[in-house]
């Protein structure tokens, strides 16, 4: 390894292990591959969800992207928090968020996380269960508990409510069980799985938790909050945008079910941040296979895109490449893989890119904010991308999205 390449390395290993954001400047010039974080891009986000719900709580499902770049942009429009373990809420404090502005989602919490959290100011806890409501009654007495329904998520691309949520039957039950310990019974809220795929999913939830809304008042509980939870989609290469105005009037609708108004609460991870980042990755090889030629690049599954390895289903990013007009070239199916050793790193097939790509050539992979860095690995010890942030419109990096 020749000097500028041990430099190159040791800074990218650097930048690698500090969470704090770089900003480039017209001096400053990127790594070899690098995450791209555009905090313009999250506030014009944030303004979507702010207009098509203007009385809800937004609270950012942190586990999303928890960047402190992220946060802080989040925290300074008024956004609170969806936090699911101590340690978030414990970043979420040191970043000077209040503690009001904090939720603790998760339905099954460890004690003595729950009693920290107490501690710290934290007074709003999911639950699911009878196990869950009386150890929050010990744990954190009198706080207020929302009950998380479980309902039919088949219709999203990740499914969520295998590990967690109550049937609807007993979700009057345990709110009436949370009155009776001494905790104050809240509210009702349900996930429809991530990156659901119709407008209606959310409408379809208020529908089904209404007859416990019904049966609480009759027995004079009024519930003062509903929590939409996430599952906002994203626009990927195989997702369409459903626009949250959209799914916000089917929401409106759907209240009418109710016997009153309560307040609503959504909880956004994937849709608010997606689009805020961006992923340049470098090809390192160019590999011709009988079925066609393969990108080898210096960032796959485990470093970078972890979404993108089949799971229940798969982020399918859209991918172009740097430097190469659109319309200008000749395109070609390409399998992009990542560089470690394993047989499952593989980004995505049949992407159609500029026919003359090989070594050294730069993608870029749009909508990337959501789920990878907090999934990132150093695998094979290939490590995970700086983090950069847009900063002036001379910077390096503006010029070079301008670019391609």
């Amino acid at each position: 390894m020749d000097g500028a390449s041990a430099e190159l390395t040791s800074k990218r290993a650097r930048l690698a292990s500090n969470s704090s954001a770089v900003a480039l400047d017209a001096d400053q010039g990127p790594s070899a591959s690098y995450f791209l974080i555009d905090p313009g891009e999250l506030r014009r986000s944030a303004g979507g969800f702010h207009a098509a719900f203007p009385t809800a709580e937004v609270c950012y499902a942190l586990k999303a992207n928890s960047h402190p770049a992220i946060l802080a942009a989040l925290r300074d429009v008024g956004f609170g928090f969806e936090a699911a373990s101590w340690f978030e809420i414990e970043l979420l404090l040191s970043h000077d968020v209040q503690s009001g502005r904090i939720i603790f989602g998760t339905a099954v919490k460890d004690r003595g996380q729950v009693e920290q959290a107490f501690r710290a100011g934290i007074d709003r806890f999911a639950a699911d269960s009878r196990e869950e409501v009386f150890m929050l009654a010990s744990a954190a007495p009198r706080s207020c508990v929302f009950i998380r329904a479980k309902l039919d998520d088949q219709h999203s691309v990740f499914r969520m409510n295998g590990k967690f949520g109550a049937p609807i039957e007993d979700v009057a039950p345990l709110l009436r069980l949370a009155r009776d310990v001494g905790l104050v019974p809240w509210g009702v809220s349900f996930n429809v799985g991530s990156q659901a795929t119709r407008t209606g999913d959310w409408a379809d939830g208020v529908r089904a938790v209404a007859p416990v809304f019904h049966e609480l008042l009759a027995e004079g509980i009024t519930l003062e909050v509903l929590n939409l939870g996430g599952g906002f989609p994203t626009p990927y290469r195989d997702h369409p945008e459903i626009p949250l105005c959209e799914i916000a009037a089917a929401v409106r609708a759907a209240l009418a079910s109710l016997p009153y108004q309560p307040r609503l609460i959504v909880e956004p991870g994937r849709r608010l941040v997606a689009t805020s980042m961006k992923l340049v990755t470098t090809v390192v090889a160019r590999i011709e296979r009988p079925g066609g030629p393969w990108l080898f690049l210096d960032c796959g599954v485990y470093n970078a895109l972890y979404e993108a390895l089949l799971h229940q289903g798969r982020t399918a990013y859209p991918v172009s490449a740097i430097g190469h007009a659109e319309g200008g070239e000749k395109l070609q199916p390409f399998v992009l893989a990542g560089p470690t050793g394993d047989g499952l790193d593989i980004i995505a097939r049949d992407i159609p890119l500029p026919a003359s790509l090989s070594e050294g050539d730069r993608l870029m992979f749009e909508n990337v904010g959501a789920y990878t860095l907090p999934f990132a690995s150093s695998f094979n010890g290939f490590a995970p991308p700086p983090v950069y942030i847009v900063g002036e419109p001379t910077s390096v990096v503006s010029e070079l999205l301008a670019a391609q």
